[in-house]
């Protein structure tokens, strides 16, 4: 325990520090697929945004190839990235999109629009959530 001293009052760091614990624990994209908790507790780092600007890139093109993959350690973030991904292009109606978009506003607002107005008038992506194992 961490303690410090402000004007004689005893002060500990667990009283100002709050720690979001949700990403303690591993993503599973069946277990987690339709959880809001999960999309609404995502932080977008600056490799998220560079990827999905890269992926946004090719939304509107006919040609470009639209195979990606993420490669990365065991925890790194790639599941919560997919499941990210998978709401951001998923039905506009559903909540999670909506949650998902609000995060994306928050990190990149122009982003977030780009992603947006890609979905707004249709369904969405088909969603198709897979794990492998060795």
């Amino acid at each position: 325990m961490f303690m410090y001293y402000k004007n004689m009052i005893t002060i500990t760091f667990e009283e100002n520090i709050k720690i979001n614990t949700h990403y303690t624990r591993s993503i599973n994209l069946e277990r987690d697929a339709d959880s809001k908790s999960v999309v609404d507790a995502y932080i977008p780092t600056s490799r998220t945004l560079s990827t999905l600007s890269r992926i946004a890139d090719t939304l509107h093109e006919k040609n470009t190839p639209r195979s990606w993959a993420l490669v990365g350690p065991y925890g790194s973030g790639k599941s919560s990235f997919a499941l990210f991904l998978s709401h951001l292009l998923g039905n506009p109606a559903d909540s999670a999109n909506r949650v998902a978009n609000k995060v994306l506003r928050t990190a990149d607002s122009s982003l977030a629009t780009e992603f947006r107005s890609h979905v707004r008038s249709s369904a969405g992506y088909c969603r198709v959530l897979l794990t492998g194992s060795p």
